[in-house]
């Protein structure tokens, strides 16, 4: 005579099991959504350095283009530019076809570029005279907690020429090797800077000047 019938054994997968499924699940749920977001913000970074490369581009030509004016008559020497070492981008764009189809607003809330050149060392004469370029945002780049990755990013992407201000040091923007003031104060902002020595300068007017007509343009 047989005994009592014995327990059915459980089918399934047990609770351990199942928490170890689901830990490994979420992590690679977060890996991937980690790495998406590091790559949406390089490409965030990247959009704000594009912005501003065509202007520091157009900034360096104008004060090129105009050296001996900007250093020898900075006031009213240049026309259509109120104020010829700190040119408003619409100056700029009036003077500068190719900047015609660029907007003015950057992009991450980080308003309009701001332009400054200087003469180096200053009192210095038009011949002696270094030149300093300058860009800078308007406001603070973003208002979230990604401004921190978006101005980093923008920097790699640019290269030696950009910086940026760090919130415990807002009245500094630094890049490599080099500073400037940055009056919007406790706010992560993009810069660039570049500095072109006298002697460089004094031959690019000799090079376009002594081109032949005949041989400009298309031929």
């Amino acid at each position: 005579m047989r005994g009592a019938p014995s327990l059915h054994r459980q089918s399934g997968v047990s609770l351990p099991l199942l928490l170890i499924g689901t830990s490994i699940l979420l992590v690679v749920f977060a890996t991937i959504y980690e790495t998406w977001r590091l790559a949406r913000l390089a490409e965030r970074g990247k959009a704000l350095s594009t912005a501003v490369q065509p202007f520091h581009n157009a900034l360096v030509l104008y004060g090129l283009t105009h050296r001996t004016k900007l250093v020898a008559s900075p006031t009213g020497a240049i026309a259509g530019v109120a104020v010829p070492l700190r040119p408003t981008c619409t100056e700029l764009k009036a003077l500068m076809p190719s900047l015609l189809d660029y907007a003015c607003t950057l992009p991450e809330r980080a308003g309009t570029p701001l332009f400054e050149i200087t003469p180096v060392p200053a009192g210095c004469a038009a011949v002696d005279c270094d030149l300093s370029f300058r860009i800078r945002t308007s406001g603070g780049v973003g208002n979230d907690a990604d401004a921190s990755e978006i101005v980093q990013r923008a920097v790699n992407h640019f290269g030696a020429e950009a910086g940026q201000s760090l919130v415990n040091d807002g009245g500094t923007i630094r890049g490599t090797g080099w500073t400037m003031t940055n009056p919007s104060g406790q706010v992560r902002t993009f810069g660039t800077y570049a500095t072109y020595g006298a002697s460089t300068l004094s031959t690019i007017p000799t090079l376009f000047a002594t081109r032949d007509p005949n041989f400009m343009g298309n031929v």
